[in-house]
């Protein structure tokens, strides 16, 4: 369930940023929770939560951004900070040349040059560094979606629900820079996906 205020906050974040806000709603028996999508041409991103179930009633509500964008490749990659021993189960799995960024964060696939070239963007280094570190186990992701059909998604999720209008404004202007960066890389297109998450 979303919190108290939740639809307030998303109301303003939209007004702020000039995106569509749909309130909590039931679609054929189901219940949607609130959304907010955002036209950062030529991709639609879409802010909303959703409910992971746990152990008996207990579960966590992520919040979730999503884009889909066309891709020139299968190229997917996973940032995110690791516990204390996870870290050192794994060992050192990503070196990107940046000791700060490599000491608190885990990127896979380790030695793959897309990803090391994501990391190398100095803006998208700060914004990672900024919300993946005071965040409840965020995590920034590019995955396979109808990559038969060339499509991939751009996704980040954190473990409660973003309450602070500001950090969803840097979660847009994250994604903004890697859709964008994505293409200079060569792995995405600036064609409109034309494709509902």
């Amino acid at each position: 369930m979303t919190s108290p205020g939740y639809d307030d906050v998303f109301m303003r974040f939209s007004a702020d940023v000039g995106g569509t806000f749909l309130q909590e709603r039931y679609l054929f028996g189901f219940r949607k929770p609130p959304q907010v999508s955002v036209y950062v041409k030529p991709w639609i991103i879409m802010f909303d939560t959703h409910e992971v179930a746990g152990l008996g009633d207990s579960g966590t509500t992520y919040t979730r951004v999503r884009a889909t964008y066309v891709s020139k490749d299968p190229f997917e990659f996973r940032i995110y900070r690791p516990g204390f021993f996870s870290k050192l189960a794994a060992g050192q799995d990503s070196e990107t040349g940046y000791p700060e960024f490599d000491s608190e964060f885990s990127i896979q696939p380790y030695g793959e040059s897309k990803a090391q070239a994501v990391i190398e963007n100095a803006k998208i280094r700060q914004l990672i560094q900024s919300l993946l570190f005071n965040g409840n186990c965020p995590v920034l992701k590019a995955e396979t979606k109808d990559w038969w059909r060339g499509y991939q998604t751009l996704c980040y999720e954190e473990g409660d629900i973003i309450t602070e209008v500001g950090r969803l404004k840097s979660i847009l202007e994250l994604f903004s820079e890697v859709l964008n960066h994505l293409c200079r890389v060569g792995s995405a297109t600036e064609d409109d996906p034309n494709c509902m998450l």
